[in-house]
């Protein structure tokens, strides 16, 4: 898992295809009994400019979104209240943002 996701925090922008690949991965591992690893990285997944890039394709939003609320639902006995605030914040901005998709 920690290897993910420092693929994630250093991959180009251009790579398009390999973050979409690595989001599949990412959502199958969180989907799985593996998803308890990710707790430790929890933080930097919440980031969404280092899971979703600098410049995000809009279609990774949404997939990013389902991971995020797989991961948190999922691990929400195990979270800190610092995650969870953070978790929330992040839903949170992303229902008033009137740049994201409805």
């Amino acid at each position: 898992v920690h290897g993910v996701v420092q693929m994630l925090q250093n991959l180009p922008p251009e790579v398009i295809i390999v973050r979409k690949e690595l989001l599949n991965a990412i959502k199958t591992l969180i989907l799985s009994e593996l998803r308890v690893f990710f707790l430790t990285h929890l933080e930097v997944l919440l980031e969404e400019r280092i899971f979703l890039g600098p410049n995000p394709y809009e279609g990774f939003r949404t997939l990013y979104f389902q991971c995020i609320g797989d991961l948190v639902y999922n691990l929400k006995p195990k979270l800190s209240t610092f995650q969870l605030r953070k978790a929330v914040d992040l839903f949170g901005r992303a229902m008033y943002e009137p740049s994201y998709p409805t």
